[in-house]
């Protein structure tokens, strides 16, 4: 395959994404935790309407009836959002064009990390999960900041950057872990990867120590507890393992994909190519420890865990390909099309029945009344 042939059809695949992802894109934005969708829309709102006050200590009218701060992350993505209203109007849509936007970026520099570190015939497969995973189209399409975090994420990994891996901690606090990728490399300065590691995390310490200041007393005020995210108690009931698993399972990769991603562990752990990979499902086991309370309860936790889950079921399905044997290469292709094809439509259908079967009727009316508010 040629370089313009791999191009197009890299092209091909993210543009599948992107339609999908556009589907009733105009609905309400209650499909998919609603309660965090309308928070991340007001502070916008808030932002938008009140300038740059709201923007240092971001604010919500529906907990009080009046103004109360809700500072949590830095709200890059509520500014951008707040920017593109000033320029169009205020519409929800726009917040879901961010995350569109994002998506777009981020799936563009997968691709180029497995061009950069694996071998190259897991591009196409790993891709497709990437692209498709019921999880990652839900959160790509919806009105909060994790697939930008996401986007940053990915670009930092790539160019081995700490000033990227800082702005997606700003934006989703947990996700700065996954520097730990490039800090602890072979080849690299270890204790200087550290210090810098370090150095660039500050900036996050000092807006997290002062949101926690301000929202001391505040009703939000248990988000900065240590309990909130990290309950060792967690690790003594079953309820988490099963939930944690049937996250991966069910959201991210369904049982398909989840074959694949085992054959993929077994068939490809001992080649140097999965070295990056198996250093970043490392870090996602760091990462669910450390935040197990809401990885097993908000799915969309799991988001930074979807690169190397892809990129092993990837290597599985391209074993699965090496062991089709036939002499007939026509055959052969059309056994390795169908179990493509019969993958992307095990993707596809949960992500796309949610968003079609969405009822109104079927949200709590408290977060109706405060999306209406949202207008």
């Amino acid at each position: 395959m040629t370089t313009l042939e791999r191009n197009i059809l890299l092209t091909i695949i993210i543009l599948s994404g992107l339609a999908l992802r556009f589907y009733r894109i105009n609905q309400p934005i209650l499909e998919y935790f609603p309660e965090r969708q309308t928070q991340t829309a007001e502070i916008t709102r808030n932002i938008y309407a009140n300038g740059w006050n709201d923007f240092w200590i971001p604010k919500i009218r529906y907990e009080k009836g009046y103004p109360t701060p809700l500072v949590l992350e830095l709200p890059i993505y509520n500014l951008i959002t707040a920017g593109l209203y000033s320029s169009f109007g205020q519409n929800l849509i726009l917040g879901r064009l961010v995350s569109i936007f994002a998506y777009l970026i981020s799936s563009i520099f997968f691709a180029l990390i497995i061009l950069k570190h694996s071998d190259k015939k897991l591009l196409f497969p790993a891709l497709l999960v990437f692209v498709f995973s019921p999880l990652h189209v839900l959160v790509s399409r919806s009105y909060q900041p994790d697939e930008l975090a996401l986007m940053f994420l990915l670009i930092s990994i790539y160019y081995s950057s700490y000033f990227f891996l800082m702005i997606s901690g700003f934006i989703k606090l947990p996700f700065y872990l996954f520097g730990l990728i490039f800090t602890l490399k072979k080849h690299t300065k270890i204790r200087l990867g550290i210090l810098k590691y370090l150095i660039f995390f500050m900036p996050i310490i000092v807006w997290s120590i002062r949101a926690s200041m301000i929202m001391k007393g505040e009703g939000y005020s248990g988000a900065y507890a240590i309990l909130n995210w990290f309950d060792p108690l967690f690790f003594l009931d079953y309820r988490f393992y099963t939930s944690v698993f049937n996250i991966l399972h069910i959201n991210a990769l369904t049982t398909i994909g989840l074959l694949f991603f085992i054959i993929g562990l077994f068939y490809s752990w001992r080649e140097k190519s999965m070295a990056l990979w198996k250093t970043w499902l490392f870090a996602s086991i760091l990462y669910a420890a450390f935040f197990n309370r809401h990885v097993s309860t908000h799915e969309y936790y799991s988001l930074p865990l979807m690169p190397p889950l892809a990129t092993f079921t990837g290597a599985g399905m391209s074993a699965v390909f090496k062991s089709i044997d036939l002499k007939n290469e026509t055959l052969r292709k059309f056994f390795v099309l169908s179990i493509l094809l019969l993958l992307t439509f095990a993707l596809i259908v949960p992500s796309l029945t949610r968003i079609h079967n969405f009822d109104l009727n079927s949200v709590n009316p408290i977060l109706i009344e405060r999306y209406n508010n949202l207008f």
